[in-house]
């Protein structure tokens, strides 16, 4: 994908993240609703600086400057994925992946929107760690009426996970219950078989968050498995429920 591509919806547009999206990103993902069902290494609470580092990867992903460490996206297994908010009913906050690598979201740290390279130390509480992946995974923002307001990502494995990837997505809660996340989930599907050798494209959700599971299943992805007991988040103990869906269909 490059950094001029642009995915039209009826109800939003995806596209690269901008320097001038910051403002935005820290206002919709700072919110408590959005983080509950992303893994902790979305930033909570989220500051201009974690927008500005997030951006400033995306930016350098986008533009294939070569390999780097991976922020931490919440999305995979041994992995990490995160999702945002579903977008069924606004009672039902974020949406969910939980299995593998992460990055589409940010880790704390000062550094600012730079046109050169960014570094992505690992830090406490960030995102993320050591491992080191190519410029090839998706990073793109949702925009309604003219603002990011959400975030969606596609993450490949690596290993013998080499031919699967991994969605994840997160919307505002201004934003949900209007379709969005659908429409966002349904596009990114096609790009991602398309771009990327995988035969595999899952995500994982919090079992609390039946709302992303129901746009999963609206998107074609199966019901797969249910992992007892795989997820603690705010200290609460609970399933994560994997989807998937397939290049053969």
């Amino acid at each position: 994908m490059t950094p001029s591509t642009r995915i039209q919806t009826p109800t939003c547009l995806l596209r690269p993240w901008r320097p001038e999206d910051a403002p935005s990103l820290a206002e919709y993902a700072d919110n408590p609703h959005v983080a509950a069902t992303l893994r902790d290494s979305f930033p909570s609470p989220y500051t201009p600086d974690d927008a500005n580092r997030f951006i400033a990867y995306a930016i350098w992903l986008a533009n294939g400057s070569g390999s780097g460490p991976l922020p931490g996206f919440p999305f995979f297994p041994s992995p990490g994925v995160s999702s945002g908010p579903s977008d069924i009913s606004s009672s039902e906050p974020s949406v969910a992946s939980s299995s593998g690598p992460s990055s589409p979201f940010p880790s704390s740290s000062t550094a600012s929107v730079v046109p050169s390279p960014p570094q992505f130390p690992s830090t406490p509480g960030s995102p993320g760690g050591s491992s080191c992946r190519t410029p090839t995974d998706l990073l793109l923002a949702i925009e309604v009426e003219g603002v990011a307001v959400g975030g969606i990502a596609v993450t490949l494995l690596d290993d013998v996970y080499r031919r699967t990837a991994e969605v994840g997505y997160w919307l505002g809660e201004p934003f949900w219950g209007k379709g969005i996340v659908t429409d966002a989930v349904s596009v990114i599907v096609p790009v991602a078989f398309e771009r990327f050798n995988i035969v595999r494209l899952q995500a994982g959700v919090f079992g609390n968050n039946p709302g992303s599971m129901r746009v999963l299943q609206k998107c074609g992805f199966v019901r797969e498995a249910v992992l007892r007991n795989a997820i603690t988040k705010n200290g609460v103990v609970m399933d994560e429920v994997m989807h998937a869906r397939f290049r053969d269909g």
